[in-house]
Order: C-alpha cells, then structure tokens, then sequence
C-alpha cells in the first residue's frame, strides 16, 4: 500500500474484500519496470532485517550464539 501510495497510486478494495485484498489500475509496463523491481528490493531489505533481528533475540535470550550448525 505505501509503495502504491508513493507513486500517487490510489489503491482500493470492493465490499466484503479482506483487508489483504488491494486492488489498483496499472500498466503492465510501470509494474514490470517500476514498481515489481523495487518491491523485490525492499522484500529483500526487510528479510535481512528480520533475519538479523530473529538472531539478535534468541542470543539474547537463550545466551548462545545463533547461526549455522557446524560442519
């Protein structure tokens, strides 16, 4: 929805819609060169943030390093 917003993109859903459920008019062309492109990037950004974040919590908690199992 704030990736949508951002380019002015007003996104909407029909009654009885889920909230999950966005629904906007686009062009194949800005999808494909604008908008999947930087969905991808950010997906990637926030895995990797929570990914470090998961790490950091169960260090914390269970006092042991997180990682990979040994060889």
């Amino acid at each position: 929805m704030a990736l949508l917003r951002r380019y002015g993109i007003r996104p909407y859903r029909y009654r009885g819609q889920r909230r999950t459920t966005v629904i906007a008019h686009l062009s194949r062309a800005f999808v494909n060169e604008t908008l999947w492109p930087e969905f991808l990037e950010l997906q990637g950004t926030l895995a990797a943030y929570f990914d470090a974040f998961t790490d950091r919590v169960i260090e914390q908690a269970l006092e042991v390093k997180a990682g990979e199992a040994e060889e």
